[in-house]
C-alpha cells in the first residue's frame, strides 16, 4: 500500500484546531502499527504531510500475534517480511510531529530509538522494555515521560537532548543506564526511581532550575562524575538510598541536598565544589546572607560526609559555609558580627595566610606607636620598638620580659606615654588570637 492511500481513507481525522492554518490529526492504534510496519521512509513522509500528528501506540505489545490482533489487515507484513525485522525493533530516525504515546506498550526485544525526534508529548508511562533499549541522539522537543517505565536490560540515553521538562519518575532500570553527553534543559524528575545497575551522568549537561532524585534506590555505582551542572539552581537526592559507590563532583551554584540520604559504600566528593548563593541583608552595604535557609541543613550533610571519608579539607570548606548560611538568619547579631570576623581572619582556620598577615599589621602598627612616642631619632627607635613589639608579641617565651624591659628602657629613659599600656594590652591581646589562629590553621593543614 502505498503512502497515497493514508491521504483519504479515513485514516486521520482533525480533533482540535492548533492554528487558525494547522490542524491536529490522529492515528488510532490500528492505523498508528500499519504505518510503523512500513518503515520509516513511509512513516516519515506521512509526517511530512500530516503536521502534528498524534501517534498511538498505548499498551501495544510488540510481538507478531499482539500485533496481529491489532493490525489484522497486516498479516502478510507481520509474519513475512517484518517477522525477523521484529526481533529489533526500530524506531531509528522516525519523526513525530505531535504527541506520541506509548504508555503501557510492551517492547520485548532490542529496541532503538536512535535519532528520532519528538516534536510534540513523548508519553512512555508504564513502558516496558524487554531488550536492550537505545535512544542515542534521539530529540525530545516538548515533555518527556518515563515516569513508571521499566528497563529490563541496558539502556542508553547518550547525546539525547531533553528540551523540555523531564519525568523518569519512579522508573526501573535493571542493568546498566547511560546518559553520557545528554542535555536536560528546564526541569527534570528521577524521584522514587530505582536503579540496579550502574549509572552514568558523565558529560551530561543539565540547564535546569530544578533537578530532582529525591528518595531513588540505587544498588549499584551511581556516577554523577564529569556532568555539566553549573545552571542547577535546586539539585536534590534527599531520602535516598546508595548502596554502592556514589560519586558526585562539579560546579554548583546551588547547594546539593543529601539530607536523609543513607550511603552504604564510599562517597565521592573531593572534586564537588558549591556556590553558596547570598543576597545583600541590608541594602548599599557589603553585609550578605543566605538565599535559601536550608542550605546551611544541606552543608551540615556536606559536611558529615566529608567527615566520614575522612576529607579534612572539604569538611573545612563545608563547615566554612555553613557558618556563611547561618549569618545573619540562625545566627543573632552579635554571633554573626564574630563569625564575620572569625571568617575575615581566618577564613574559618583554613587560612594560615590571613592570620600571619593580621599580626604582622599588628606588629607594624605597635612598632610605629612606639616609634612616634620614643624620645629617640626614628632611624635609632626602629630596633628597640620591634624588640618591644615582639617581646609584647610573645610574652610565653622567657627572654621576651627581659627584652621588653630592655627596650622600654632604650625608647623612654624619662616617662612611659600616656596610654601606653592601654595599647599594649591591645597589641598582646589581637597577637595572641592571631598566634592561635595561625596554630588552627597549621593544625588543619597537616591533619592525618
Amino acid at each position: 500500500m502505498k503512502s497515497d492511500a493514508f491521504k483519504n481513507d479515513g485514516l486521520h481525522q482533525p480533533i482540535t484546531e492548533k492554528s487558525s492554518s494547522k490542524l491536529k490529526f490522529t492515528l488510532s492504534r490500528e492505523k498508528s502499527v500499519e504505518l510503523w510496519l512500513k518503515g520509516k521512509d513511509e512513516w516519515n513522509l506521512w509526517m511530512k504531510n500530516h503536521p502534528d500528528t498524534y501517534v498511538d501506540f498505548n499498551h501495544v505489545n510488540f510481538t507478531p500475534d499482539s500485533l496481529a490482533s491489532v493490525a489484522p489487515d497486516e498479516d502478510l507484513a507481520i509474519y513475512g517480511k517484518h517477522h525477523g525485522y521484529l526481533k529489533f525493533i526500530s524506531f531509528e530516525g522516525f519523526i513525530f510531529n505531535g504527541d506520541a504515546d506509548f504508555s503501557g506498550a510492551k517492547l520485548p526485544s532490542p529496541t532503538s530509538f536512535n535519532g528520532a525526534r519528538f516534536e510534540g508529548e513523548a508519553k512512555f508511562t508504564g513502558a516496558k522494555f524487554g531488550g536492550e533499549a537505545s535512544f542515542t541522539n534521539t530529540i525530545f522537543n516538548s515533555y518527556a515521560n518515563f515516569s513508571n517505565a521499566i528497563f529490563s536490560r541496558t539502556v542508553d540515553f547518550a547525546a539525547t537532548h531533553f528540551a523540555s521538562n523531564t519525568h523518569f519518575y519512579s522508573a526501573t532500570f535493571e542493568y546498566m543506564v547511560y546518559f553520557s553527553e545528554a542535555a536536560f534543559n528546564i526541569a527534570t524528575n528521577f524521584s522514587q526511581a530505582e536503579f540496579k545497575g550502574g549509572t552514568h551522568f558523565f558529560g551530561a549537561t543539565f540547564d535546569c532550575n530544578i533537578v530532582n532524585f529525591t528518595e531513588i534506590k540505587s544498588t549499584s555505582t551511581f556516577s554523577f562524575k564529569g556532568a555539566i551542572t553549573d545552571q542547577i539552581q535546586n539539585l536534590s537526592f534527599k531520602g535516598s538510598t546508595f548502596d554502592k559507590d556514589f560519586i558526585i563532583d562539579g560546579n554548583f551554584n546551588c547547594i546539593p541536598d543529601l539530607r536523609g540520604t543513607k550511603l552504604n559504600h564510599h562517597t565521592e566528593l573531593s572534586d564537588l565544589k558549591c556556590n553558596l548563593i547570598r543576597e545583600k541583608a541590608i541594602p548599599f552595604t557589603p553585609i550578605l546572607k543566605v538565599v535559601d535557609k536550608l542550605d546551611a541543613e544541606k552543608l551540615c550533610r556536606l559536611k558529615e560526609l566529608a567527615e566520614q571519608n575522612k576529607n579534612h579539607d572539604k569538611a573545612l570548606m563545608f563547615h566554612a559555609d555553613e557558618m556563611r548560611a547561618k549569618r545573619w538568619t540562625k545566627l543573632n547579631t552579635a554571633q554573626s558580627i564574630l563569625d564575620l570576623l572569625y571568617s575575615a581572619t581566618s577564613n574559618y582556620g583554613q587560612s594560615i595566610m590571613r592570620p600571619l598577615l593580621w599580626l604582622f599589621l599588628s606588629f607594624m602598627l605597635f612598632s610605629s606607636y612606639l616609634v612616634g612616642k620614643s624620645e629617640l631619632e626614628m632611624r635609632e627607635a626602629l630596633s628597640p620598638a620591634a624588640t618591644t613589639s615582639i617581646a609584647t608579641m610573645t610574652p610565653f617565651i622567657s627572654v621576651s620580659k627581659d627584652a621588653r624591659q630592655f627596650g622600654m628602657g632604650q625608647l623612654f629613659k624619662t616617662d612611659i606615654p600616656t596610654n601606653y599600656y592601654l595599647w599594649s594590652y591591645a597589641h598582646a591581646s589581637a597577637s595572641f588570637v592571631f598566634i592561635f589562629l595561625i596554630g588552627l590553621g597549621l593544625r588543619n593543614r597537616f591533619r592525618i
